[in-house]
């Protein structure tokens, strides 16, 4: 402590040789005394009061994350306050270090008396969980509600959030595109998140045309005539090659047509069923005189009954036409499925033979029987016929 000269002696309550002991909270009054060469003797008297060593306590050791830093130590709690901090990765009052890494902190404080104390602490520092989301997504309204456990973020286990999220599913209006944030918590408290885009594209409206009944002779049929909405789409089902349908007299299937737009698809279907064509028979080539005029057609035998007949001269089911004309009329008939099928026929009008007869005759009794062929009607080879005539 410095008395001086040196070598004198101390003596005073709690004194032992040159050692000072006394209880806490005590203050007693020490004496030193010297003695010179001769014999001459001194002394001279101090004081020495006795403090507590202060109370000092240090946060719990601490699990913190890459995200926590830097960290302000002076929020950790450690009392009395105003301490200061020490060790590796502390400055002043902060505390920064790598991931991976567990230092010991030391807090030391001194009190008004000058008495310190201190305690120690370790913080170890955790990195983040590495969080990878799924690419953004592009989806169709029909794939909705989206299972997004399914879309692959990692590690599993996550949480899901965003416009649109409930939980683990994802559902949107069509047109509409949101961001979904995927937040992963691990073992150490560490928390990390990605995001990802999810766009909703509408499904398409698609419209079939009704359900077709077709004839075997409109095969192979135009699907794309039959007006099936939106056009580029594409057909199938039994029979379908491509645009184009095939199939036997008798059989009706169903064809599927799918449209695609934004990776989205719908589809529809209809029938096609197939009918044979009927057999329709005309009467032979005909050849009539004018005097048949008009003639009915419909006595003349095509078969089915209930078609029509076309041609020059015709009008409804009756025939007309100069003599010396031949003309084709054509007879179609239609069915109950709406196949139709048709024939024809020749009809030749032929012009009556100019006849002559002999003027009026008067003839004698004894002239009898009378020889018409002499008479001169004329073309000969004819017939008569009448009262008398035999």
């Amino acid at each position: 402590l410095g008395a001086t000269p040196g070598g004198g002696t101390f003596s005073g309550t709690g004194v032992s040789g040159t050692t000072y002991t006394a209880a806490a909270g005590t203050t007693n009054t020490v004496t030193y005394t010297y003695s010179d060469g001769n014999d001459c003797t001194n002394s001279c008297t101090f004081d020495i009061t006795v403090y507590n060593q202060p109370a000092v306590d240090c946060p719990n050791n601490l699990s913190v994350c890459t995200d926590d830093l830097p960290l302000n130590l002076a929020a950790l709690g450690a009392n009395p306050g105003g301490g200061t901090f020490s060790g590796t990765g502390v400055s002043g009052t902060t505390y920064t270090a790598a991931a991976g890494t567990t230092n010991t902190v030391t807090y030391t404080y001194i009190d008004g008396n000058g008495c310190s104390n201190s305690c120690t602490f370790d913080i170890t520092v955790n990195a983040l969980p590495a969080v990878n989301c799924p690419e953004n997504q592009i989806v169709c309204e029909a794939d909705l509600p989206l299972d997004l456990t399914a879309l692959g973020a990692t590690p599993g286990g996550g949480t899901f959030s965003g416009t649109g999220v409930s939980g683990t599913t994802y559902t949107a209006l069509a047109g509409t595109t949101n961001t979904v944030t995927y937040t992963y918590l691990d073992g150490n408290g560490c928390s990390n998140s990605c995001t990802f885009d999810i766009t909703v594209n509408a499904t398409p409206v698609v419209d079939c045309p009704a359900n077709q009944s077709v004839c075997t002779t409109a095969l192979p049929l135009d699907l794309t005539a039959l007006g099936a909405t939106p056009g580029g789409g594409t057909f199938s089902g039994t029979g379908v090659s491509g645009t184009t349908y095939t199939a036997a007299a008798g059989t009706t299937n169903t064809v599927t047509y799918t449209y695609t737009a934004n990776g989205c698809s719908n589809s529809c279907t209809f029938d096609i069923s197939v009918y044979t064509q009927p057999a329709v028979d005309c009467p032979t080539n005909q050849s009539v005189c004018t005097v048949d005029l008009p003639l009915d057609l419909a006595a003349l035998g095509a078969t089915p009954v209930g078609g029509v007949f076309t041609g020059t001269g015709v009008t409804g089911t009756s025939y007309t036409a100069a003599a010396g004309t031949t003309n084709t009329v054509t007879y179609t008939y239609t069915d109950g499925n709406g196949c139709s099928n048709f024939c024809t026929f020749d009809i030749t009008v032929n012009a009556l033979p100019a006849v002559n007869c002999p003027e009026n005759q008067i003839v004698c009794e004894s002239d009898l029987p009378l020889d018409l062929t002499a008479l001169g009607a004329a073309p000969g080879g004819g017939t008569f016929s009448g009262t008398g005539v035999s």
